[in-house]
């Protein structure tokens, strides 16, 4: 399948889309056409003879394999009904902010919010895309804690229900952001630290980090360090604009110790 095109490999509209799966057939016959575009192909013995079983699973003439079209898939194993799953993609994808479980809960008039909260899992999971490229150029790393405030707590890092997050940005020349990264942190260290920047920044970057101390030796990792510098700049600029790619839940605070801006979730 060369580029996709709507109308033709999904769905332009919610019409459309609920003229497309209206049954779990409609669903599976999609996903069979996406997966086998020209026939049934063993994952086994890649033997392209078989012939469907009465419980819609294929059998392999060739090594005798029996296998379902949505093995390796989210949809693997799953009781819940393929057009829910479908809806459940659709208004992930179409969704401007993603999309909560509760607010899905209620979309598919799902009376287990365990279940929904296990859908959104698998989805979220397949969205990562594994193998990804490392951040390059110059970029802006940082760390801050994530998370709501606990009723009679005080305000400032490490307290309440927050996670230590580690924030790298790519800085665009003249201006501008690229890609960025989060990921949690086990603590400020320099092994949590130095860890975090060379999982997702390419060696050889111009890495740009506040004054901890965390962030020494950059300079000295791998066989092509990285270059480090230090800002003087009173916050990030970065890490201000994160706003506009994360949910509205996230609002962009100003913390005195640190002096720096990073978004935090707010309830």
């Amino acid at each position: 399948m060369g580029q996709p095109r709507a109308g033709e490999h999904y769905p332009r509209s919610l019409g459309e889309f609920q003229a497309w799966f209206r049954t779990d057939a409609d669903c599976l016959d999609y996903l069979e056409w996406l997966r086998w575009p020209t026939g049934f192909v063993c994952p086994a013995c890649l033997g392209r003879d078989g012939w469907r079983l009465g419980n819609g699973r294929f059998k392999c003439t060739a090594c005798g394999l029996r296998c379902s079209v949505t093995a390796g898939t989210i949809f693997d194993r799953t009781r819940t009904p393929l057009t829910l799953w479908f809806t459940a993609c659709w208004l992930c994808a179409t969704g401007k902010d993603g999309i909560a479980a509760l607010s899905l809960k209620r979309s598919l008039d799902v009376g287990s919010y365990q279940t929904v909260w296990a859908m959104l899992h698998r989805l979220r999971a397949v969205l990562v895309r594994p193998g990804r490229e490392r951040l390059v150029g110059t970029v802006e790393v940082d760390e801050t804690y994530i998370g709501g405030r606990d009723p009679g707590v005080g305000r400032g890092k490490g307290r309440g229900d927050k996670v230590l997050t580690g924030i790298a940005v790519e800085i665009k020349e003249p201006r501008g952001d690229g890609r960025c990264r989060l990921a949690p942190l086990a603590d400020a260290s320099a092994a949590s630290l130095r860890a975090f920047v060379t999982d997702h920044v390419e060696p050889g970057a111009t890495v740009i980090t506040d004054g901890w101390k965390g962030y020494l030796g950059l300079d000295r990792c791998g066989s092509t360090p990285m270059k480090r510098a230090v800002s003087a700049r009173p916050g990030f600029e970065a890490m201000r604009r994160l706003r506009s790619c994360c949910l509205p839940s996230i609002e962009l605070l100003h913390w005195p110790s640190g002096g720096f801006s990073a978004p935090t979730k707010v309830p």
